[in-house]
């Protein structure tokens, strides 16, 4: 994870991706049915398509764990870019209020979990 997008100062690298990280597209249709009963689906092309993927992380080390919590609370609010594990880059914002940190042994291995909202 970047912020500054173009000319990057702080960066995150998070290993160890869990394999079937969920995209979850909203694209805005409105379904109706008309007066005879038959299911029409509406959409205003004006309305965007908002793109939502959940990524997990696992055996983070506890460097990793407080270095992203710096990363977050400097980037509340703001865009970042996203390098996935397929190096496909997006640009977008962490919609989760407080990302899920799990630790699973004492101080050595923890487990994260985050909504990124694509703009």
């Amino acid at each position: 994870m970047n912020h500054p997008i173009v000319t990057p100062d702080l960066t995150v690298t998070l290993r160890g991706p869990v394999d079937g990280n969920i995209q979850r597209m909203n694209t805005h249709v409105s379904i109706k049915r008309n007066r005879a009963g038959r299911v029409r689906a509406v959409k205003d092309p004006a309305w965007p398509n908002i793109n939502t993927f959940s990524y997990q992380f696992t055996a983070i080390t506890k460097s990793i764990i407080d270095q992203l919590k710096i990363f977050l609370e400097r980037t509340a609010g703001l865009e970042i870019n996203i390098v996935d594990h397929k190096s496909i880059s997006r640009d977008g914002y962490i919609v989760t209020a407080e990302p899920e940190i799990i630790r699973i042994r004492d101080d050595c291995s923890f487990d994260v979990a985050f909504d990124f909202r694509e703009s």
